[in-house]
């Protein structure tokens, strides 16, 4: 059986879509595939996000915001 790939995505991919990936990522373990994508993706992470998420001990490192195209959608679940 595959695993499940959840797509999150929203404008600039640097907050909200972010931080749903990583709890995702946190929650569901090695039982989904987590991406994230958007369609004007910003230059940097939102940085209050990026502490509530440093607050819980979940790590933003490596995160970038993301261009969301056709092709991503289309892998998705």
């Amino acid at each position: 059986m595959t695993k499940p790939v959840i797509l999150f995505a929203c404008i600039h991919n640097g907050g909200r879509s972010l931080a749903a990936k990583v709890l995702s990522e946190y929650y569901g373990g090695d039982a989904v595939e987590i991406r994230s994508a958007g369609s004007e993706p910003g230059d940097s992470l939102n940085p209050a996000v990026v502490e509530v998420l440093h607050e819980r001990g979940l790590s933003s490192e490596g995160e970038r915001p993301r261009l969301l195209t056709v092709e991503g959608v289309r892998n998705a679940d």
